[in-house]
């Protein structure tokens, strides 16, 4: 059996729900862009959005310390108090920085009851001229991760061969049903079992009395119908 992976589904279902998403993180995302660029370190673009959503702050803060520690040095500020006010001035800008993110982080989106999709990664979101986007390198891997459906064992395939032969086994039954005209069972593929099967000992055999009754409904509607027609006529 050829087990390649192969495609059986796709949706765009997440995606929606992540694009939604996106627009609703915009005024976080945001946040954390400002917050950012308070710290006065360099220029905000999507190398730095990815630091901070791969590594967090701890590598920007030991940054931002460095640059006010060397900026009090080449200032010439020896005064201890003085040091530690302009200190306490920026761990607060620091803090702002981090609590920006840990924001981000927390969002949660509003979904009905019915939608289990889950929140966008913020690791699949790109800063692009001046835009927080999904792009199409992040929809892609949305659609791959969430979207899709492969089968990809020999198992699955199996299953899904054998569902496909009983979805075709089906059709080929109601043709068989259409071409002999016979309407008097639902024909979709739940309820032809209770009337055309056996079940006994959880093995299904084919009900035979069933058999000449579908062969001969038309006929036998026809006799009915003549009959009636008959009696009516005599009645006259």
């Amino acid at each position: 059996m050829n087990t390649k992976r192969k495609l059986i589904y796709q949706d765009e279902n997440v995606l929606k729900a992540m694009k939604k998403d996106l627009q609703d993180m915009q005024p976080l995302l945001e946040g954390l862009k400002t917050s950012y660029e308070n710290l006065e370190l360099s220029k905000f673009d999507n190398a730095i959005y990815s630091e901070i959503i791969k590594e967090g702050t701890r590598k920007i803060e030991q940054r931002f310390k460095k640059t006010i520690e060397s900026q009090i040095k080449k200032a010439g500020i020896t005064s201890k108090i003085i040091q530690a006010n302009m200190l306490k001035g920026n761990h607060e800008i620091l803090q702002e920085f981090k609590l920006s993110l840990d924001n981000l982080e927390k969002f949660k989106p509003i979904r009905s009851s019915i939608d289990h999709s889950p929140v966008l990664p913020l690791g699949l979101i790109t800063y692009e001229d001046h835009f927080f986007i999904i792009s199409e390198d992040d929809e892609e891997k949305i659609l791959e991760n969430y979207d899709r459906i492969y089968l990809e064992t020999e198992d699955e395939f199996k299953v899904y061969e054998d569902l496909h032969n009983l979805i075709q086994a089906h059709k080929r039954v109601t043709e068989t049903f259409t071409e002999l005209k016979y309407t008097a069972t639902n024909k979709n593929v739940v309820d032809l079992p209770r009337s055309f099967f056996n079940c006994k000992d959880g093995e299904y055999s084919v009900n035979p009395k069933i058999i000449k009754t579908v062969v001969n409904h038309h006929s036998w509607k026809s006799e009915m119908k003549a009959q009636k027609a008959e009696w009516n006529n005599r009645r006259k």
